[in-house]
C-alpha cells in the first residue's frame, strides 16, 4: 500500500463518524403565543424540558410568536413527552406549562408548527380587567340584549383560562365584555352501564357514520373486546354581555376528562349532543383536542391509538346557545371505551446513534488513525534501513 493510499483510506474512515456526527437531534418549533386569550408580548422567556431535562429555551422577540429550539437529551428518545414552560410574567401568579407533546426524531433538523396557549392565574389587580382583554373568535349568532349596559344574572368570571375558553366562540368584535357564570356547574362521573348508554345513543343518531361508529363499540363491548373508561363530566353556563353594543350571548362549556386506570389502546369517546342543548355541530367550538363529527346535528367523536396508565385527557367544547341556560339543562350522552393492553405498552423507539454513540466512534476511529500512522511510520523507517 503506497503512502497516498493510506492516507487516503484514513481520512475516508476518519469522514463515516463526522457524518454521524452531522445527524440533527433538535427540532425548531415555531408559531403563535398567547396567554389567557391574548397574544404574549415580546420579552418573555419559553423553555422547554423533556425528561425532566432542559431542551432549549428562547425569549419572545415579536408579540404573539416564538420560535423555539428544542434539543433531545442523551438519555431520552423518540416519542419522549416535552413540557413547554412560560416565566411567569407580570400581572400573573402563575402560568400552567404545557403537556401533551411529543418528540418525533422524524422532525429533526426542520421546522415544526406547533402553536401555544398558555393559561394561569391572574394577579387581583389583573383579574379585574381579565374579561376585557380576552380576545374573541369564532361566528356563533349572539342574542340581542337590547339595551346597553344589560343586567349581571350572576357572579362575573376572572379566571383568564374560563374567559379565554369563551372568547373563541365569541362573534368577531366581540373583545370588550363580561362574563358571568349562570347558576353553579355540574360535575358528574359516567358511570351508567356501558352498554345501556351506547343503545340509548343508537335511539338518537341517524346519519351512518355515527351509526357506524356506535354500533362497532356495540359489537366490541358485546365480545368483550373493550371495557368501559369512566368520564367525569363538567357543565357550565354562562352570559356574555357586550359592553360596546349591550348585546347579549350564551355560552355553555362542557368538559370530558378521564384517567387511564392502565395501558390502554384504541381509546373511543363519543359525545351525542341532543338537539335542544345544540342544532348543529356548527354551534360547538373545540378549544382543545379537535374530534371527528360523526353527524351534523351534532355527534363527535375523540378516538386515542393508545393512552398509558396514570396518563389523562381533558376535552372540552363550547356550546353557543340562543337562550339562557343553566348547567342543569345541558344533559349529553357520553360513550368511553378502549381496550386494555395485553401486555405493557412498549417503550418509545430508541436512537441508534446517539451523541455518546457518535463520540464513542469518533474515539474508536482515531485511535484507528494513529495506530495506522504508527505503522506506517514504522515500516517506511524499515524500508529506508533495508536500501
Amino acid at each position: 500500500m503506497t503512502a497516498k493510499t493510506t492516507i487516503c483510506s484514513l481520512f475516508l474512515l476518519l469522514s463515516l463518524p463526522l457524518a454521524f456526527a452531522g445527524i440533527e437531534d433538535y427540532t425548531i418549533y415555531y408559531g403563535t403565543v398567547t396567554l389567557g386569550g391574548s397574544n404574549l408580548s415580546s420579552g418573555n422567556t419559553i423553555s422547554a424540558t423533556i425528561g425532566g431535562t432542559a431542551a432549549g429555551s428562547t425569549t419572545t422577540t415579536t408579540s404573539g410568536e416564538y420560535k423555539l429550539v428544542v434539543s433531545l437529551p442523551s438519555n431520552a428518545s423518540n416519542g419522549a413527552a416535552i413540557t413547554i414552560s412560560l416565566a411567569t410574567p407580570s400581572g400573573y401568579d402563575s402560568v400552567t406549562a404545557i403537556t401533551g407533546n411529543t418528540y418525533a426524531t422524524g422532525n429533526n433538523g426542520k421546522f415544526t408548527r406547533l402553536n401555544l396557549a398558555f393559561t394561569g392565574t391572574a394577579t387581583a389587580a389583573a383579574s379585574s380587567s381579565a374579561a376585557s382583554s380576552a380576545a374573541g373568535g369564532g361566528g356563533a349568532a349572539a342574542a340581542s340584549g337590547g339595551e346597553a349596559g344589560p343586567v349581571a344574572p350572576g357572579t362575573k368570571v376572572t379566571s383568564p383560562t374560563v374567559v379565554s375558553k369563551i372568547a373563541g366562540s365569541l362573534p368577531a368584535g366581540w373583545s370588550n365584555v363580561d362574563v358571568y357564570q349562570i347558576g353553579s356547574a355540574k360535575a358528574e362521573a359516567v358511570t351508567a352501564s356501558l352498554g345501556d348508554v351506547i343503545s340509548a345513543a343508537l335511539k338518537e343518531v341517524t346519519e351512518a357514520p355515527a351509526v357506524e361508529a356506535i354500533k362497532e363499540l356495540q359489537e366490541a363491548f358485546a365480545a368483550n373486546e373493550i371495557t368501559q373508561v369512566i368520564v367525569t363530566k363538567t357543565v357550565e353556563s354562562f352570559q356574555i354581555n357586550n359592553k360596546d353594543t349591550g348585546e347579549i350571548a350564551y355560552r355553555s362549556t362542557v368538559t370530558l376528562t378521564f384517567t387511564a386506570p392502565a395501558d390502554m389502546q384504541e381509546v373511543t369517546i363519543v359525545e351525542v349532543i341532543p338537539k335542544n342543548v345544540a342544532t348543529s355541530a356548527d354551534l360547538l367550538t373545540f378549544p382543545g383536542e379537535k374530534p371527528k363529527v360523526l353527524q351534523k346535528d351534532p355527534v363527535v367523536e375523540w378516538f386515542f391509538q393508545s393512552v398509558r396508565k396514570g396518563e389523562s385527557k381533558d376535552l372540552s367544547y363550547v356550546v353557543s346557545t340562543d337562550k339562557k341556560l343553566t348547567a342543569a339543562d345541558i344533559s349529553t350522552s357520553t360513550i368511553a371505551a378502549g381496550k386494555e393492553a395485553a401486555a405493557p405498552l412498549p417503550p418509545a423507539e430508541r436512537k441508534i446513534f446517539t451523541k455518546q454513540v457518535v463520540v464513542g466512534l469518533l474515539i474508536v476511529v482515531l485511535i484507528v488513525l494513529i495506530g495506522l500512522l504508527i505503522y506506517y511510520y514504522v515500516e517506511h523507517r524499515k524500508e529506508k534501513k533495508g536500501r
